[in-house]
């Protein structure tokens, strides 16, 4: 298959092996492609899912990097579809979540109470509602940039700063230095902003 020779509106005609295919070759328009394609399952799965300390967006995210991973190490004609892979994969992700929501670590974090007013600078400075009201390609852009550009640590740091969680809060939650805390959401801002700013000038 002619890679250069496929535009994003005729490839999104094409089968789950071909986008995988084509997704192993370089293609990244494939990869979301196939994310798009596929978001509507992690988001089943997460409606389903009753997790303590975990909202409807944290499963959702949660399936959204098993689906990345799916995509990654699923193998055409291995007797099975991509589909009943990719869907495998998500459940296991919600199943490792729900075990994950057990430890104490996690029982912290459910139980604790979120800080309404926060003194610390936020290392995500605020957004407008027109910049909030994105459109769901764009929102799939920003999980997908989340989930393969972030560290595991990053994105813990950045989903329990989302919620509320003070930097001393999150600093117990992840056994780690409020100073650590600031340093991982300045690492955050840094990479969505080279990685938004590419994005901005290939469009």
């Amino acid at each position: 298959m002619n890679q250069s020779a496929l535009t994003k509106a005729s490839m999104k005609a094409l089968a789950d092996d071909e986008l995988v295919s084509l997704y192993h070759t370089g293609s990244e328009s494939a990869l979301e492609i196939l994310l798009t394609r596929y978001i509507s399952l992690a988001e089943y799965k997460a409606s389903h899912a009753k997790i303590a300390g975990y909202d409807y967006d944290d499963v959702v995210q949660d399936g959204l990097m098993a689906l990345l991973s799916a995509v990654k190490t699923y193998r055409p004609g291995q007797g099975c579809s991509f589909f009943t892979y990719a869907n495998v994969c998500v459940q296991n992700a919600v199943n490792k979540a729900y075990a994950k929501s057990q430890t104490k670590k996690y029982k912290i974090l459910s139980d604790s109470m979120p800080i309404d007013e926060m003194k610390e600078p936020s290392a995500l400075q605020c957004v407008s509602p027109e910049e909030i009201l994105i459109d769901r390609e764009e929102m799939l852009k920003v999980k997908t940039y989340i989930a393969t550009l972030l560290s595991s640590t990053e994105r813990e740091t950045l989903f329990l700063h989302l919620k509320g969680y003070s930097y001393a809060q999150i600093a117990q939650v992840l056994k780690t230095s409020p100073k650590s805390v600031d340093n991982a959401l300045q690492r955050v801002r840094r990479k969505l902003k080279i990685e938004m700013s590419r994005d901005q000038s290939c469009s």
